[in-house]
């Protein structure tokens, strides 16, 4: 049985080799190694084009364009010929020996995945500090199904083989369920993770870290970042899709509910570190992201101003937006997504209850700040309309317009 071991590399130079050796030292099983080069700028392709010289189990893939961690596995795994793959970070390394181990495990019992453990570590001053592992020894090391030993996992909140990495599967599993990382995101290890688990028919779960994680603040996953934030949105989602269209038990049906309250904490976890129009963006990309790739239509807000209000706005050197209602949020998102910002929020009587706004301090309207040539969106229903307009024009501000409720 041979050992398919799919590396992706993108500006990996400075750690690409210490991933190669722990790999390519591996003693007692038939293996190839796949480095999938994606685009990446730096030497990566040299250093693997060096080992190619000595060992002939060593393969270079290079992309022309640079397509994501995601797109890069998912062509080593078509790439592959070994019957079991493992899917290996390049600026991490691996157990010594443990190929062979973890290759038995998986023919004695008919595995479609084995879980193991990892170890972080980072290098600080020269000197590798060796994190110890604080990964949870559950046991479960006999086959059960994907979806037994996924709700064990969720019972006693472990998520430790949530990434790739920690998981060997036997290739035709994958290949026969069409297994594969969703393209363009980050954080795509939870939804492959969550999709395995559901198909897998005999899984195993081994308590000894076998892979050894380098802690980057560099990292894809490390830096805060629109596609990080939309990304988890996407895995949320998926799974919520797939929750609502099959059948599961209770014992099941809880362990996805636990799951998917974890991803959300991670959204909502996401939101909390932006405030203003940072945390507009936010939105707007979950919004997106939603409306884009779950609902099949376009995404869209329920407010609408005219093109000819529109244009007074674009051309007003201050914007206020007065109400703090549904209205007013969804204005303030429509007025992000055109890239005009505003000055403030506004209302009629001010308590402690509305002191800030999606991140904006709020103002009474005869107390702000207001130069006379600014422009003021009245963000109202139909109730409220006629009442805001005469405030608005009793305190000698004649440069507004109406946000109508769509």
């Amino acid at each position: 049985m041979k050992v398919s071991i799919i590396i992706p590399m993108y500006k990996v130079e400075k750690y690409i080799e210490e991933c190669l050796v722990s790999v390519l030292s591996q003693k007692g099983v038939d293996f190839e190694v796949i480095c999938v080069d994606d685009a990446s700028p730096d030497g990566c392709d040299m250093i693997v084009q060096r080992y190619q010289s000595e060992h002939d189990n060593l393969r270079l893939i290079i992309n022309d364009t640079n397509m994501g961690l995601s797109s890069a596995r998912n062509i080593g795994l078509i790439e592959a010929k070994g019957d079991f793959v493992w899917f290996v970070d390049s600026d991490d390394y691996i157990e010594e020996d443990c190929l062979a181990s973890l290759t038995n495990k998986m023919m004695e019992d008919c595995l479609d995945i084995l879980y193991f453990n990892k170890t972080y570590f980072r290098d600080e001053d020269g000197e590798r500090i060796i994190k110890c592992n604080d990964e949870k020894k559950i046991g479960w090391e006999n086959a059960v199904e994907g979806k037994e030993l996924f709700a064990k996992f969720m019972s006693e909140n472990c998520f430790k083989s949530m990434n790739a990495y920690t998981q060997f599967f036997r290739k035709d599993f994958l290949i026969d369920n069409n297994l594969k990382f969703f393209d363009g995101i980050v954080h795509e290890d939870y939804l492959f993770f969550f999709q395995c688990a559901m198909k897998a028919r005999r899984v195993a779960n081994m308590d000894k870290s076998n892979y050894y994680y380098r802690l980057r603040n560099d990292s894809i996953t490390g830096v805060m970042n629109p596609l990080r934030k939309q990304s988890i949105f996407v895995n949320y989602c998926e799974v919520i899709d797939f929750w609502k269209n099959h059948s599961f038990n209770e014992k099941y049906s809880e362990a996805i509910g636990i799951f998917a309250s974890h991803l959300y904490r991670q959204c909502v976890e996401y939101r909390d570190m932006y405030s203003g129009s940072d945390r507009l963006q936010f939105l707007d990309d979950a919004c997106k992201c939603i409306y884009d790739n779950f609902m099949n239509c376009n995404y869209k807000t329920y407010v609408s101003i005219s093109e000819e209000e529109m244009d007074r706005i674009k051309k007003g050197k201050s914007v206020w937006i007065y109400g703090t209602g549904k209205v007013a949020k969804e204005l303030m998102e429509l007025l992000h997504k055109l890239r005009i910002s505003i000055d403030g929020v506004l209302v009629t009587k001010k308590d402690i209850e509305n002191s800030v706004f999606y991140g904006w301090k709020v103002y009474e309207i005869n107390e702000a700040p207001i130069p006379k040539d600014a422009i003021i969106i009245i963000a109202s229903g139909k109730k409220f309309k006629a009442e805001m307009e005469n405030t608005v024009t009793a305190l000698g501000y004649t440069n507004f317009v109406h946000a109508v409720k769509n």
